[in-house]
């Protein structure tokens, strides 16, 4: 059975909104995985729910793995992915504390806007100790200056 939760809101008026699930990395805090749905809100009246179709993952990291030991300044991450804004996914390198060490923007090469498509990227990063990382990848939505969707692997980055 799938667990119901009530969110309290207010609204003046009818209003689009994302509602978003995410869990957190108990090592720094980080979003280690996010998913969103739009809804509407409305002021008054009475609830009318609608359950969202069940979907695929839409960012999936098949490279690295977790706990993979990543050396040589150069992070391959390979996968598959949907981005909901201009084809456009963000690939992040984070370090232990959760501070980013790189990032690099990809546009997917899909049949069509929004479908899922396969990546694979290089990413150079920098570091002089060995020590815990993440890799992110993100769909950003400039709609409400957030990602829609984050999917991340638990890394060990060397020199």
């Amino acid at each position: 059975m799938i667990p119901i939760v009530e969110i309290p809101f207010a609204v003046d008026r009818e209003r689009q909104a994302f509602l978003q699930v995410y869990t957190t990395s108990p090592r720094d805090g980080g979003i280690t995985h996010l998913s969103t749905v739009g809804v509407v809100l409305i002021h008054e009246g009475p609830s009318e729910l609608r359950p969202a179709m069940p979907s695929q993952e839409r960012i999936l990291i098949q490279h690295p793995v977790t706990a993979q030991r990543i050396q040589g300044g150069v992070v391959v991450v390979q996968g598959v992915g949907a981005a909901s804004f201009e084809q456009t996914l963000v690939m992040e390198i984070l370090d232990d504390e959760g501070n980013l060490v790189s990032a690099l923007a990809i546009t997917l090469d899909a049949l069509d806007p929004g479908r899922p498509a396969p990546f694979v990227v290089e990413i150079p990063y920098g570091r002089s100790q060995s020590g815990p990382g993440r890799v992110v990848v993100r769909d950003p939505s400039p709609a409400f200056e957030g990602d829609f969707h984050r999917a991340s692997v638990e890394i060990w980055l060397g020199p």
